[in-house]
């Protein structure tokens, strides 16, 4: 379905090694990483080794010494921290834009790989409150400035330091580690045009798959949240409660932020937002495949004129005949 070819696809069983599998995803719908043959399974080996050679291509040797030298070491902390994606992914989301991540080592692997990560989990500007405290703050800070509350010997942020910048590209791989053990990972057989990819699915629990279902239009936004059991979708963030009459004192104060930090994370337990799918929606680029993260979870995901849609591979999902 991309470019009039079929392309293999790798599937994940439960608890399988999402981000890894979204990030090999995106590379093997590109064509950057192909996959020959008709084998069930593919070792985790072989998986590694295509990556790095993606790596490879996109980030050519330098002519200036020291951003060579910049690269280079760039180069040989992603393949040391490659083989540990398929255990998953520590990620610090800021609450402002769809790529606002802390940098860590981990993403600048999807940065040399040319590869975006992004999120729905925002909150809307309207909401002034709410998005004067959250607009500085990543979800570990607000977790502090809410434990402060509870204990006041938790120091108290003030804002995000700044991040770290992506590293340069451009630097030829070294061989990619080998596994402990070859871990396998299922791979699908190339999907007849062009029902490789579902529509994102309605917003669920952690522990609960999510279902997806056709979304039309300018509409898609707002059904994608259509996740409650009776099938009514739930209404826009309604900001948080009216925080009670303070004292003047910073101890109250503090109390009556926490408790709108609190509220927004209660409000929001899959990690998303209507606002966040609406923006979502609006800047990515049509037809690019980015890595989505929602739910504690990393999925290929693709705006495909206009609609977002979500790539399956949870083997969930088998038996779901209204997904596959």
């Amino acid at each position: 379905w991309i470019d009039g070819k079929n392309h293999y696809i790798l599937m994940q069983n439960e608890n399988g090694p999402c981000p890894l599998t979204a990030l090999s995803n995106v590379l093997l719908l590109r064509g950057k990483v192909v996959i020959t043959g008709r084998e069930q399974y593919i070792s985790l080996e072989n998986v590694l080794t295509g990556i790095s050679r993606s790596l490879k291509e996109f980030n050519p040797p330098q002519q200036n010494a020291e951003a060579q030298a910049n690269l280079e070491q760039s180069m040989k902390d992603a393949l040391r921290i490659l083989p540990n994606l398929r255990f998953g992914m520590d990620v610090n989301v800021g609450f402002t834009t769809p790529s606002s991540f802390e940098f860590t080592p981990e993403i600048s692997v999807f940065d040399l790989l040319n590869v975006d990560l992004v999120h729905a989990w925002l909150c809307p500007p309207e909401d002034r409150v709410t998005f004067s405290l959250l607009k500085s703050l990543t979800y570990n800070r607000l977790q502090e400035r809410i434990l402060a509350t509870v204990n006041p010997s938790i120091p108290i942020p003030a804002s995000i330091p700044p991040a770290i910048p992506p590293p340069d590209a451009a630097s030829a791989p070294q061989a990619v580690p080998a596994a402990p053990a070859p871990s396998q990972l299922p791979l699908s057989e190339p999907p007849p045009a062009p029902t490789e990819v579902e529509p994102l699915p309605p917003a669920t629990l952690p522990s609960q798959p999510p279902v997806p279902a056709p979304i039309p239009g300018p509409a898609t936004a707002a059904a994608i949240l259509a996740a409650q059991p009776d099938g009514a979708a739930p209404p826009p963030h309604p900001g948080p409660p009216a925080p009670p009459a303070s004292s003047g004192t910073d101890a109250a104060r503090l109390a009556d932020e926490a408790a709108i930090l609190s509220h927004f994370l209660e409000d929001c337990p899959h990690q998303c937002t209507l606002f966040g799918l609406q923006e979502l929606q609006r800047q990515l680029t049509e037809d690019r495949l980015v890595v989505f993260f929602r739910n504690n979870h990393f999925s290929t995901l693709v705006k495909h004129h206009g609609s977002l849609y979500q790539l399956v591979t949870d083997a969930g999902f088998a038996q779901m005949p209204e997904v596959v």
